[in-house]
């Protein structure tokens, strides 16, 4: 009985740690949001290429990005996406 209470233990743990690094390196989301009264082009870079797509006003939109993404308005930078960031709200105009 104690070797199966071991076992499943180890098996959770283990379990745990691989869901903690699933997303290590890869895809994530965070949430673009516009407090603008107008829509803003939102700008998008990330390994030597971009995408450009409007935000409407007013409107919060999930985005899947990866660490190292460039977030911009209007050609100026407003974020480095960090690993961290996964899952945050990210204002794009106050």
């Amino acid at each position: 009985m104690k070797t199966i209470k071991t076992l499943t233990a180890a098996v959770l743990l283990a379990g745990t740690i691989g869901l903690m690094s699933f997303n290590k390196g890869g895809y994530f989301n965070i949430y673009v949001e516009n407090k603008c009264s107008k829509d803003v082009k939102l700008n998008t870079r990330a390994d030597g290429s971009s995408s450009e797509t409007t935000i409407n006003a007013g409107k919060k939109e999930q985005r899947s990005v990866k660490e190292g993404y460039e977030l911009k308005v209007n050609g100026k930078l407003i974020k480095k996406i960090e690993a961290s960031d996964e899952g945050d709200v990210i204002v794009i105009c106050k």
